[in-house]
């Protein structure tokens, strides 16, 4: 490899402080595998395919143990996967027959529900056929059709999709014309009652060129959930080469409809940040990234890629931890010379604060603080900055577009509205969708529609005939 090493002070993941988003004061540290609770060090060796270890814990453990153990399947949706792989390595028949039966049974639960995922992203597909060049389905709902053996060994929940910035109005409308209803909720649409939503082309709207929004739009038809972005990375700033994103992009068939899947480089990219914003804490992200490095490394060079783009965009800690965690979990091979390219400079800044700092950099949503904050303990922070700078004085055009529906306005008008602006840019999104912003953009009054979650309703069965 062309990579070159770098000498670095010892430091290692465990070292590290976390801190969930938003304004919670809860501080904690990772911790190797061998100081897991007994149950997660019995996932992993299962998830991983260690027969020795996996025997060793179910042989030892006690009955509440197990009980524990097949909670924890069931929560992270892995009871296929565990069942089988139990099976593969002839360690089934060391459980109880009352825990075979119990996951069996959670086994086939999640089977009915992938059966009924699988129908409604067929149908989801054929909806959207003339847009197949445009989309590129990620995540679960790619992964588990692309790298997982089967598709049930990958539950997924929402389907996540990025769209092309100039075609992301005519998806939401074909979508709507399918019977999908846009769900208005702050966790889905972070622009709301922060800015214009309608017309849809509005969410779209920047002060300044990379900062997009992290939750663009989420829409949904029973329990069929499509999360819509106009980036790979949920972050609110744009991918530095959207536009290779796209074309590096393969096409995938399944169950005859055709859709667009990421190159592995850019899902082992996504996946990295995905955990990132998640605190490292989700296995299911993190088996991911043992997955996507294990196809990696039939590749050499593709290690190279990875490494070139993770430092563009900002993630060369983010993809140390999640390789270190992953190495640590499953035993993932990755080249050592990857970790030393990757592994951060040890200091007290980055061991307290990288993680600590909020994940999101979304301009009408994290508040100028934080944003600060972001781009401080960042590597790319430069490129933040800048775009920070950039959209504290953006052009006319933006602010008609934003305060005023795309009217043109009077100079007094402007000046009030760029006042309101720096507001928007100044103060976390929900102080301002508590007072003013629900003043200037209310939240649009259609019929509540509940959020359904993945597998609790009929499959998606009428698109077609609404359209």
């Amino acid at each position: 490899m062309d990579i070159r090493a770098k000498n670095h002070s010892e430091i290692k993941f465990e070292d590290l402080w976390l801190r969930r988003s938003g304004f919670s004061l809860f501080f904690w540290k990772l911790q190797r595998l061998e100081h897991l609770s007994i149950t997660e060090r019995l996932f992993a060796a299962i998830l991983s395919g260690d027969k020795e270890r996996s025997r060793e814990i179910i042989t030892s453990a006690e009955t509440l143990t197990m009980v524990a153990f097949i909670e924890l399947v069931r929560k992270h949706r892995f009871a296929r996967l565990t069942l089988d792989n139990l099976c593969e390595m002839n360690v089934l028949q060391n459980l109880d027959e009352s825990q075979r039966n119990e996951l069996s049974l959670v086994a086939t639960q999640e089977t009915a529900c992938q059966n009924r995922s699988d129908k409604n992203f067929k149908n989801v597909l054929s909806l959207v056929a003339n847009l197949v060049d445009s989309l590129v389905w990620i995540k679960g709902v790619s992964l588990c059709r692309t790298v997982y053996a089967l598709p049930v060994h990958r539950q997924c929940g929402d389907f996540d999709v990025v769209v092309k910035a100039d075609k992301f109005a005519t998806l939401v409308e074909t979508l709507e014309s399918a019977g999908f209803t846009c769900v208005y909720d702050p966790g889905f649409c972070n622009q709301l009652e922060v800015g214009p939503i309608l017309p849809h082309s509005a969410l779209t709207l920047s002060p300044a060129p990379g900062l997009i929004p992290s939750s663009l739009c989420s829409i949904q038809y029973q329990d069929t959930m499509i999360d819509i972005k106009i980036g790979p990375l949920d972050r609110g700033l744009q991918m530095h080469e959207i536009d290779r994103f796209f074309s590096d992009s393969s096409n995938r068939v399944f169950l005859g409809e055709c859709f667009r899947s990421p190159s592995l480089v850019d899902h082992l990219v996504i996946c990295v940040h995905t955990l990132q914003k998640d605190r490292f804490q989700g296995w299911k992200t993190l088996f991911d990234v043992h997955l996507l490095s294990g196809k990696l490394s039939k590749e050499e060079q593709m290690w190279d890629i990875f490494v070139s783009r993770c430092k563009l965009e900002g993630l060369e800690e983010a993809a140390w931890v999640s390789l270190s965690l992953a190495a640590d979990r499953f035993a993932t091979v990755v080249p050592q010379v990857v970790l030393t390219a990757l592994t951060p400079r040890r200091s007290l800044a980055f061991i307290g604060m990288t993680f600590t700092a909020s994940p999101y950099f979304v301009w009408n949503a994290t508040g100028l603080p934080m944003l600060l904050l972001n781009a401080a303990t960042s590597s790319d922070r430069h490129r933040k900055l800048q775009a920070l700078g950039a959209a504290c004085f953006p052009n006319r055009a933006f602010i008609c577009g934003y305060f005023n529906n795309g009217k043109l306005m009077s100079p007094i008008f402007h000046a009030v509205c760029m006042v309101l602006h720096w507001l928007v840019l100044l103060l976390p999104g929900g102080v301002i969708r508590n007072s003013f912003g629900k003043i200037i953009w209310p939240a649009p009054k259609h019929e509540h529609v509940p959020v359904v979650p993945p597998g609790s309703g009929p499959p998606l069965q009428k698109i077609r005939e609404r359209i």
